[in-house]
């Protein structure tokens, strides 16, 4: 006698329910995921001289994504006397409803403080691995 035992080939039950969850994660159905990325500056505004002494602002300009499933996530900067690197890092929300209004930087600024060196040289690391640089003259205070 064969109570109960399914016979024949494997049992097919749970195979539907793994490809549904597989399915729904996959489209983002339990949330949504985000993608992190390096956005191009496309130009950077500021003086073309500053005072050694006095912090300044540089202010970066670029797309950061066609709709608002983009955002600013973070600057990133390395410093020296001389230079700063930065990276500007964007995050992608994967799997949400957004606006269909790009975003942009708008100006976000870099504060840059002393000690600063002349020539002070900014880079701007860009998607494909290149540097978008800004030369900015330091002139020293001198007593009066």
């Amino acid at each position: 006698m064969n109570r109960g035992r399914h016979r024949g080939g494997p049992r097919l039950g749970a195979l539907p329910v793994g490809l549904a969850v597989a399915a729904a994660s996959a489209c983002g159905l339990f949330g949504p995921t985000s993608d992190d990325f390096v956005i191009a500056v496309d130009s950077i505004g500021g003086p073309l001289a500053v005072s050694a002494a006095v912090a300044f602002d540089q202010r970066l300009y670029g797309m950061v994504g066609p709709n608002g499933c983009y955002s600013l996530r973070e600057v990133r900067m390395t410093r020296s006397p001389a230079s700063a690197e930065v990276t500007v890092v964007g995050r992608r929300r994967n799997g949400a409803v957004c606006t269909q209004e790009p975003v942009y930087l708008g100006g976000v600024a870099v504060t840059i403080v002393p000690p600063v060196m002349d020539p002070f040289t900014l880079r701007v690391r860009q998607p494909d691995g290149s540097t978008l640089t800004k030369t900015i003259r330091v002139v020293s205070q001198q007593a009066p």
